[in-house]
């Protein structure tokens, strides 16, 4: 697999992720086209098991992937950071990535 390659399917599983509401390892494809095709290719890499036309599970190598990405994401947001921003720590909560003060 190219190292495009890889960056696509880390950005379609972030994607997934985030939009479909991974909860304890299972997404909601809502019964859509999109999530749907984007969990089928994910399946063809052995990234998730499509379970029906609503649902998917992620399997262990696309939960590793998944970890991967944010610890990936992290260590950027950390290197672009202004270092007068460097008090903020990157937190996913829900798929999304939000900055909040280590303050609080």
């Amino acid at each position: 697999m190219t190292e495009n390659e890889m960056n696509l399917l880390v950005a379609l599983a972030g994607m997934v992720d985030q939009f479909c509401g991974s909860s304890k390892g299972f997404a909601d494809l809502q019964a859509m086209s999109a999530p749907q095709q984007a969990a089928a290719v994910l399946a063809d890499y052995g990234l998730m098991k499509v379970l029906d036309a609503r649902s998917a599970q992620w399997t262990e190598a696309g939960r590793k992937l998944l970890e991967d990405a944010d610890s990936v994401v992290q260590s950027r947001l950390a290197e672009v950071l202004k270092p007068e921003h460097r008090d903020v720590a990157p937190v996913r909560d829900a798929g999304v990535w939000i900055l909040k003060s280590r303050d609080r």
